[in-house]
């Protein structure tokens, strides 16, 4: 299992499961419903703060 925080909300998803997905300063953030992807492509640094705190997102410079 492959859990992800939706970087809006912060609930705990499979990232198989994800409704969507954003890139954003080189970084995957996954999200539980289409309205939280909208949210933060809005505005990501809104979101951004909160979800590192919550270890949210992954790198995608491996």
């Amino acid at each position: 299992m492959d859990k992800q925080l939706d970087a809006v909300c912060g609930m705990q998803i499979e990232k198989a499961d994800a409704a969507g997905q954003s890139g954003f300063e080189g970084r995957t953030y996954y999200f539980c419903s289409s309205a939280f992807k909208e949210q933060f492509d809005a505005n990501p640094t809104r979101f951004i703060d909160k979800s590192e705190n919550q270890k949210t997102g992954e790198s995608t410079s491996d």
